[in-house]
């Protein structure tokens, strides 16, 4: 928070309430002056910042107070009290220089004074005026700043056109470096290099099914390989068995006549870890042969028994 006003001057909220003057009169009046550099306005102002110091208003500018609020001062501007009360009067008084109705001034009219100096002095009374020269300096205000902000903004963009000049060009240079190794590996200049550790990491891995361990009645042959010139145990596992079951029933037709049906289950058995005999549907590629065979037997054996009936419909 800003320090107190210094004795004698208050602060534009506490003036508009005090005197004839709005808040935002006030504003107009004191940014009028600033624009302008009137001394005689800032004569009757003084800024107050947040470590206790005064400063007169006729000694402070506009960068001043820009620099005290992006300083974090809290810049508070006072007006005189003597100023106040000899321009606008207090609250609920008529204004100085200015009469009630229901007593109107007696006194006799001002003397005639020359057409210069008449316009002169209305000049500098008339608030249309006074309105205009400040909306002028606004506006001037207004244009150095959006000059200004134009200014910047072209400077932003100038340095980014730099930075996409240098990224095309880099762009550009590895571009040639691609093509050319294009070019050299499709001349056979260039030959790719690869380890075989990588190659092996590149490679998916392929899960394989795990090998039965040797039973204790399989017999083992030692196969030499002339390429890697070790020897390598082959385990013979007895043959595995792949048996196609028959199932006859009794069924009945629509008719209510009772006739004879046959199902067949296939399996394959292997003998597991411990040695036990395991049961399975899953047939490996070599067992599927086999299987076709068990399978056709079956068909044989259901054809013959079923001979008699061969002319029944359904089978």
């Amino acid at each position: 928070m800003p320090a107190d006003p210094p004795t004698g001057y208050l602060t534009r909220p506490d003036a508009s309430k005090k005197y004839n003057r709005s808040q935002r009169a006030l504003e107009r009046d004191l940014d009028s002056a600033l624009s302008r550099q009137d001394e005689e306005q800032l004569v009757h102002w003084k800024l107050v910042t947040k470590d206790g110091q005064v400063r007169d208003g006729g000694a402070v500018t506009l960068d001043m107070v820009k620099d005290f609020v992006t300083g974090g001062m809290t810049p508070a501007w006072c007006v005189a009290q003597s100023y106040l009360a000899k321009n606008y009067g207090l609250k609920g008084s008529p204004k100085p220089g200015k009469t009630t109705r229901n007593h109107p001034a007696t006194t006799s009219p001002p003397p005639p004074k020359s057409s210069a100096t008449a316009g002169t002095a209305e000049d500098e009374h008339d608030p249309l005026l006074n309105h205009v020269d400040f909306l002028k300096e606004r506006i001037r205000a207004l244009e150095k700043e959006k000059q200004q902000e134009i200014e910047r903004h072209d400077k932003t963009v100038s340095r980014l056109f730099e930075q996409l000049a240098v990224k095309d060009k880099q762009i550009s240079a590895w571009d040639d470096v691609t093509q050319n190794i294009t070019k050299g590996l499709a001349t056979g200049q260039l030959q790719p290099r690869l380890t075989a550790t990588a190659t092996q990491q590149n490679k998916p891995r392929r899960e394989e099914p795990k090998e039965p361990e040797p039973e204790k009645s399989s017999k083992v042959i030692e196969v030499e390989i002339k390429k890697k010139k070790r020897r390598k145990q082959v385990v013979a596992e007895p043959p595995k068995k792949k048996a196609a079951a028959i199932w006859p029933q009794t069924v009945k037709t629509k008719n209510g006549e009772s006739r004879q049906s046959f199902s067949v289950s296939l399996q394959r058995s292997y003998r597991g870890d411990d040695g036990k005999p395991v049961y399975t549907n899953t047939l490996w590629r070599s067992d599927v042969l086999p299987a076709a065979l068990a399978l056709l037997k079956s068909y044989d054996f259901i054809n013959d028994a079923t001979k008699p009936a061969a002319s029944d419909k359904g089978e």
